[in-house]
Formats: C-alpha cells, structure tokens, sequence
C-alpha cells in the first residue's frame, strides 16, 4: 500500500528492502525525503518510496565513508 494509505502504527513498521538493507521508512527524515521528491520531480521522474530509501542508503554510505 502506498504510504499515505498507512496507518500511524503502520507507517512506523513499514520497511523496504535496498539491497541487502533492510530500511524502515520511518528512520528517513521528513526533510531529506522532501529533498529527494523535489529533486525527481524537477527531472519529471516519479518517485517511490524505494528510490527514496535507496538515495537514503546512499547519503549514509556516503557520510560513513567521509569519516
């Protein structure tokens, strides 16, 4: 089901899978998900919630890589 047909308690244990990571969709924060949906939009892609998660696993790669 898309996320706006979840449940509060539903949306908190939603999950997709990325690769072998496992993302609940909750952990995204607002702002970065907002990011992610406004830059697909201005490229005139959709946008899922797994190519959020994914870009999300992405950033965090990223920063532990920068460290």
């Amino acid at each position: 089901a898309p996320p706006s047909a979840l449940t509060k308690d539903e949306a908190q244990r939603a999950f997709v899978t990325v690769g072998k990571d496992k993302v609940e969709l909750a952990t995204i924060p607002a702002a970065f998900r907002q990011s992610v949906i406004a830059a697909r939009s201005r490229s005139g892609l959709p946008t899922t919630e797994r190519d959020v998660a994914s870009d999300w696993v992405a950033y965090r790669e990223a920063q532990k890589r920068s460290k």
